[in-house]
């Protein structure tokens, strides 16, 4: 795990850019770092050495995700990176490193192109996400799913915590 760890951290700190994402992009298929992600790490890292390595692993699969979502020629690519981030999320329950990773990076990547003020390149990466999106079906079967894995508890809503003690 020390050794993954800190192979992750070299790649987030030389690769966590525009260029360095389409090097990686172009190197690794988005799919097989996802299934990483999702099958090996999640059983690698014991909770205290999981912070740094989330870390650098959202920047890597950010900005690889940035590669294929930046570049118009790309569309295809992107559609499939997407897709397969929806469907590692589906795969992963909530709390998971994976989740977290999948859906930082996402977040991330949102709040990138929301401080562009109108540049056209950000508001191109936004558009093509939304799309893709809604091509992967997370709006139809992914946001209900993730929903109702969370867990409802009624007592703060409803003032039934607070009534044990009160008479």
């Amino acid at each position: 795990a020390k050794a993954c760890s800190d192979l992750f951290r070299v790649l987030a700190h030389r690769y966590a850019n525009l260029q360095g994402g389409h090097i990686l992009r172009n190197q690794i298929p988005l799919q097989s770092m996802l299934d990483l992600i999702r099958t090996r790490l999640a059983e690698d890292f014991a909770s205290d050495t999981a912070g740094g390595v989330s870390l650098d692993l959202i920047l890597i699969l950010q900005h690889m995700l940035l590669s294929s979502l930046s570049n118009r020629k790309l569309m295809h690519l992107a559609e499939a990176d997407i897709s397969a981030c929806m469907g590692a999320l589906s795969d992963c329950p909530l709390g998971t490193l994976g989740a977290h990773i999948i859906l930082t990076s996402l977040t991330n990547l949102l709040q990138w192109c929301s401080a562009g003020d109108g540049d056209e390149a950000k508001l191109g990466v936004v558009a093509r996400m939304g799309r893709n999106l809604v091509v992967a079906q997370y709006h139809d079967v992914l946001a209900p799913m993730l929903l109702s894995r969370t867990v409802f508890c009624g007592e703060r809503s409803m003032g039934v915590a607070g009534a044990g003690g009160a008479t």
